[in-house]
């Protein structure tokens, strides 16, 4: 009876190893910005000290082949750089919570939870807000146009782009 089961010589082994090594690492850098573990965020209180909040409309378009998707805004600020954001439609369609080092966003018609450490992504404009309030810079490629009554965030390389306004509290 013939033996299938022939070793793999020792130079192959490492090369298959180093080359199994190399994907893992690979995978960790390329989906690195989402973790799959949660970060414990603490309660958020909106009505506690230090937090300031903002009623507003938006109108997000998240790529160029998708249709606008227009709703009702809701943004808290805390002075330790804590913020907390709700777009909604009826429902809450989107939540989103940063730190200053972390965010996290939450998408519940989908089911779907993405987080990270900052900064954020190039993607998520919700995440831009924050930093507007801030009168900080936006994260690369992130672009802002105008002031807090009548903005615009938009992403060059995406065509992602967020507009609208907020109340001042």
């Amino acid at each position: 009876m013939p033996d299938h089961t022939r070793s793999i010589p020792k130079p192959a082994r490492r090369a298959l190893c180093a080359q199994c090594i190399l994907l893992y690492l690979l995978s960790l850098i390329l989906c690195g910005c989402y973790s799959h573990h949660e970060y414990s965020w603490p309660e958020v209180s909106i009505s506690g000290p230090g937090w300031t909040a903002y009623n507003g409309q938006t109108v997000w378009k998240p790529m160029p082949r998708v249709p606008e998707l227009a709703g009702d805004l809701f943004l808290s600020m805390n002075t330790n750089g804590q913020a907390f954001l709700q777009f909604s439609k009826t429902l809450p369609f989107l939540t989103a919570q940063i730190d200053d080092w972390h965010w996290q966003v939450n998408i519940p018609s989908q089911k779907q939870v993405y987080s990270g450490r900052v900064p954020p992504p190039s993607h998520f404009a919700f995440l831009q807000l924050p930093a507007l309030l801030r009168h900080e810079p936006p994260t690369t490629p992130w672009q802002f146009t105008g002031d807090i009554a009548n903005w615009q965030i938009t992403n060059p390389q995406t065509g992602e782009r967020l507009s609208g306004f907020l109340n001042l509290p």
